[in-house]
């Protein structure tokens, strides 16, 4: 890593192992990411490793716009039928 200009010397197992369980919390239900951690109560591993990102934010956007295009979706089919 120092031939590429990155300090290797400030990185600590703990800082690969928030990372790690960072990025599965991205992925992974936060009980099974605390299970992987440890931890003896899932609430514990929701406050330390659940970040939201912009990105998810925007992510919810599209989960409810894509509802609603669905819901509209489906009124149409069924008006069509009945119709």
């Amino acid at each position: 890593m120092k031939e590429i200009g990155t300090p290797i010397d400030d990185v600590v197992l703990h800082s690969l192992r928030h990372t790690c369980l960072t990025r599965l919390a991205k992925r992974l239900p936060i009980q099974i990411v605390s299970k992987w951690a440890g931890h003896a109560d899932f609430s514990i591993t929701a406050r330390v490793y659940s970040h939201l990102s912009v990105d998810d934010l925007l992510g919810g956007l599209d989960v409810l716009n894509n509802s609603s295009a669905d819901i509209q979706s489906s009124t149409n089919t069924a008006l069509s039928v009945t119709g």
